[in-house]
């Protein structure tokens, strides 16, 4: 509430006025110096401060802690990626060399199954050997790999790379590996005896990058 002015007061609020030059804002604090009776109402510091902060909250970087713990999530997050795709990479080529090992399976068997069963079997498989031998298998002296003329010949073949009767074959099979083994084995198949069908083994040693596991083709030939 206003209070009346008195003479006393408009006197003294005249003297103070002269000779003085005065701001719009001094001048107001003059005339409520008058009104509300010499108590001047000023922004406390706390009231300062909250005027002078930009709006918003205040930025704040990241802490040494925190900096340490995101690098180190960044690191296992990291590898855990480079391991699914070095593991992908790996998996993408096993298509590949399996193929290649399959027509390798196959170019040896057919070449070992096209012989006769044993050295004595006569043209045409017939009649079928008495008493085929099964104590020493492999080629007989003097035989080498264009003169094989049976199956057990074979037993014990390593060749690294693959070889075929014709020569080498190409490039792309030199980290691979080959190896035969031909042994009597009638009593699995129910044959009249066991030296009555041999087993024939042949396995295929992908490169090294690759897989450590041979594949492994098995097919029997019998006494004829």
């Amino acid at each position: 509430m206003m209070r009346r002015l008195t003479a006393a007061a408009v006197r003294s609020f005249n003297a103070r006025l002269v000779g003085r030059t005065f701001s719009p804002h001094s001048v107001g604090r003059t005339f409520s110096t008058l009104f509300v009776g010499r108590t001047e109402v000023r922004p406390t510091s706390a009231k300062r401060q909250a005027c002078r902060r930009p709006f918003g909250k205040r930025q704040r970087g990241l802490s040494l802690v925190e900096l340490v713990v995101t690098i180190v999530l960044l690191g296992i997050v990291a590898s855990a990626m480079a391991w699914a795709f070095a593991s992908q990479i790996k998996s993408s080529t096993s298509p590949l060399w399996h193929g290649k090992a399959m027509k390798l399976g196959q170019l040896y068997l057919d070449e070992i199954l096209s012989k006769a069963y044993d050295h004595n079997t006569p043209l045409g498989g017939l009649p079928p050997v008495a008493s085929p031998p099964c104590a020493l298998l492999g080629p007989e002296s003097g035989e080498t790999r264009l003169t094989y003329n049976d199956v057990d010949d074979y037993n014990g073949i390593g060749d690294m790379p693959p070889v075929s009767l014709i020569g080498t074959l190409d490039s792309s099979y030199n980290d691979y590996g080959v190896k035969v083994t031909v042994e009597c084995d009638g009593a699995a198949v129910g044959a009249s005896g066991n030296t009555h069908a041999k087993l024939i083994t042949v396995s295929i040693l992908p490169p090294a990058h690759l897989s450590n596991q041979p594949m492994v083709f098995s097919v029997y030939k019998g006494n004829y």
